[in-house]
């Protein structure tokens, strides 16, 4: 938690976009 809330995305994970210009996000954090 950060200041109270929820911060899901502390740490270091690897991202990138797509040939879309899409936002690619880690695993993990999809569809929670």
């Amino acid at each position: 938690m950060v200041d109270g809330r929820r911060a899901p995305f502390l740490g270091e994970y690897q991202h990138a976009l797509d040939t879309k210009g899409r936002f690619i996000l880690p695993a993990r954090f999809r569809d929670q």
